[in-house]
Formats: C-alpha cells, sequence, structure tokens
C-alpha cells in the first residue's frame, strides 16, 4: 500500500509549492538553485507538504482499508495481489473487488458497479459514482468496507492490486531486457514490439528505452509490421545505397509506395533522430498505402485545434498530425503536440502499438497501390 502514498505524492507535489517556497532560491531574486537546497530543504518539504494533503484528502477512510490489507487477513474466495497484476478481460468478464483493492483499466473499455461502500479515484482524489466507466491509465481503490466490480464492455487489460476475483486471465510477465522492468508504463509496447519482431533491443539485454528513435530504426519497424515483403525498387536515396546496412530494404520499401519521400537535397538521412510529425505523416502514408479511409477520421479539427502549439505542425504534416491525434495514435504532453520534438524508443514502442490497435487492427488492409503522395516544395523536409 506504500505505493499509494507514493504515487500520491508525485501527483500533489505541483499543488504543495507555498509561497515561502517561492522566496528561496531560485526565485526571481536569486535564479541560481544549488543541488544541496533541492535535496536537502526543498524536496523534504514538499513530501512533508504532500503526506500532509494525502492525510487531509483521504483521511481515516484510507487508513482503516491499508490497515485492513496491512493485517494479512485472508478474504475467503478472493485471491491476493501484493503488487500489480494484469488481467485480461474479455467482454463482460468481471474484477470483483473488496477493501484496499485498486484497480487500474490500460487498455479497453469497463465499467465500475460498487454495491456497498465507496471507491476513490487516487489519480483525481474524487469520489467515483456507481455505474461509471473507467477512465484509462486512472487508478480506483475500494475504502472500507466495500464491495464492487469491474466489467469489461469490450476487449480488456487492467491491473489489480489487492484481494480480487475475476473472469479474467491473470497475465505472467517476464522482463527480457533488463532495463525494462514489468512495473513500467512502457512495459506492455516494448514487450508487444519485441515479440512481434518490430523492434529489437540495442544490446542482448538492453532496450535502451530512453534513447532517441532514429528515422532508419521507425521505417524499419513499419516495414516489419507490414510483414517484410519483397522489395521490387531499389532505393533513390543518396545516402541508403548499399544493400548490406539493416534498413537498406526496409527504406527502399517505404520509397517505392510512397510512404517516405526523403529530402530536397535527395538523401534520406537515415541516423537523424525521427520527429514527433514526422513519425505522423509516415503513419498516415501508410495506412494509405494499405487501403485505410484516412479522410473521415481526420476530418474533425477540435482536439487538434486545442493544443497550444498547434500552429507549430508544419504544413506538409497538418493532415497527417490531425489525422494520427484524433485516432488516439500521438497525444500531446502537457497541452503541447510538440511536433519538431523527438520521441524515444519506448514512447514510439508505444504509439507503434496504438497504431495497430486503433488503425490496422481496425481497419480492412487492403493496397491501395495509387494512394497520392503529400505534396511540398523542394525546401521542405518530404520524409
Amino acid at each position: 500500500m506504500k505505493k499509494i502514498v507514493t504515487a500520491a505524492i508525485a501527483a500533489l507535489m505541483t499543488v504543495c509549492m507555498t509561497t515561502a517556497y517561492a522566496q528561496q532560491p531560485g526565485g526571481a531574486s536569486d535564479p541560481l538553485v544549488t543541488l544541496m537546497y533541492l535535496n536537502e530543504t526543498y524536496r523534504p518539504a514538499l513530501v512533508a507538504d504532500g503526506r500532509a494533503e494525502i492525510d487531509r484528502a483521504l483521511g481515516a477512510v484510507y487508513d482503516a482499508a491499508a490497515e485492513k490489507l496491512g493485517l494479512g487477513e485472508s478474504v475467503p474466495g478472493y485471491s491476493f495481489a501484493g503488487s500489480f497484476t494484469e488481467l485480461a478481460l474479455e467482454p463482460g468478464d468481471v474484477v470483483r473487488l473488496t477493501s484496499g483493492s485498486s484497480f487500474i483499466l490500460t487498455r479497453g473499455a469497463a465499467s465500475l458497479a460498487i454495491e456497498n461502500g465507496g471507491v476513490i479515484n487516487v489519480s483525481t482524489g474524487n469520489v467515483v459514482s456507481s455505474g461509471s466507466m473507467l477512465v484509462v491509465n486512472q487508478r480506483y481503490m475500494c475504502v472500507e468496507e466495500t464491495e464492487a466490480v469491474v466489467t469489461a464492455s469490450a476487449d480488456a487489460v487492467g491491473q489489480v492490486d489487492g484481494y480480487y476475483m475475476t473472469d479474467g486471465v491473470a497475465v505472467t510477465k517476464h522482463a527480457v531486457f533488463s532495463d525494462v522492468k514489468t512495473s513500467d508504463w512502457f512495459y506492455d509496447a516494448v514487450d508487444y514490439a519485441y515479440s512481434n519482431k518490430l523492434l529489437n533491443g540495442v544490446a542482448a539485454d538492453r532496450f535502451a528505452p530512453n534513447d532517441s528513435m532514429t528515422r532508419a530504426m521507425f521505417v524499419t519497424a513499419l516495414y516489419r509490421l507490414d510483414g517484410t515483403p519483397p522489395v521490387t525498387d531499389a532505393g533513390e536515396f543518396s545516402d541508403v545505397a548499399d544493400p548490406s546496412q539493416y534498413y537498406y530494404g526496409a527504406v527502399s520499401w517505404a520509397n517505392g509506395n510512397k510512404i517516405v519521400t526523403g529530402y530536397g537535397d535527395g538523401s534520406f538521412r537515415p541516423s537523424a533522430s525521427i520527429t514527433r510529425e514526422q513519425m505522423a505523416v509516415i503513419m498516415y502514408r501508410y495506412a494509405i498505402y494499405k487501403g485505410i479511409d484516412t479522410a473521415s477520421a481526420g476530418a474533425g479539427s477540435g482536439s487538434f485545434d486545442a493544443f497550444s502549439d498547434s500552429a507549430d505542425v508544419s504544413a506538409y504534416a497538418a493532415d497527417a498530425v490531425r489525422w494520427a491525434v484524433a485516432l488516439g495514435v500521438v497525444n500531446g504532453s502537457d497541452g503541447k503536440l510538440l511536433p519538431g520534438g523527438t520521441a524515444t524508443r519506448a514512447q514510439v514502442a508505444q504509439i507503434i502499438l496504438n497504431f495497430n490497435e486503433k488503425v490496422i487492427a481496425q481497419s480492412v488492409e487492403t493496397r491501395n497501390d495509387g494512394a497520392a503522395e503529400t505534396g511540398a516544395s523542394a525546401e521542405t523536409p518530404q520524409l
């Protein structure tokens, strides 16, 4: 249960800064923040305030639930998860929860029925109403004297902590890479990409999730997603001319099918880090190549326009980014799209998983050899 406190402290740090802190080093009058100050004064003060905020928000109800689990009481008919355990659920499958238990929906759709007691959304601090649909990646915890039931309304995946009973199947996770733990947010995405041979590690036991993704790596992953079809056209790029390069076939395939067209100077720049808008364009063109209707999905621009930096998206990439945002393939960060920003290997693995689930798996996979190439001037990067 200590994990709940840790997560709540992290969420509350941004709201616990007092006026007194603003007057300490790091303010306008003294912009230099020392490491000693951060470690010995600022951070301990935030943690203390975070704990106080948790006590105020959850109070005795949380303590009672935590105490019950801490005593190690046995609940007849229930299994116990001492740490988060992943469950795979089919439509109609249920997960029954009791006091102190918590559940996080990580994929799919599910609703929550409360038979008695109460449930708190720990991610927001709000009390949950019975019959509510669960929000993906938010944590729901049963308080004292509670019985609640999560019911999957579609294929779903979730994580349970504490006592539970389910029709679903517990998923056993194995960490393949030393730098990808089963508790990491990107574990499922990396596991999907690696298991389906879309992305390899940088070494036998390392995935390097925080390293940047190159243009060659991304196109190679997409080529593998398509089943590594035969390459009939030789590459046209000045810097992709050696057939022994691991990405030669992938880039040649992508170029031959107008999924990538390179830069105005005739180069592809395989070792350059790929940007977020470049990924969107490549996936958009790949969807067209597969015969998928991209026009209707990207028709609405409301969610795209809501981002404060939507105007920063390059003209050649606007339709593609709008489409990717509308389908949830690419999401923003803190209200921004960051179109020119790069992505880590872990983030790209998640984007590829999103793309497969929300575009490929839900669409008719027929080729459209006559797909039109997105146009732009010779000076504009064309991917």
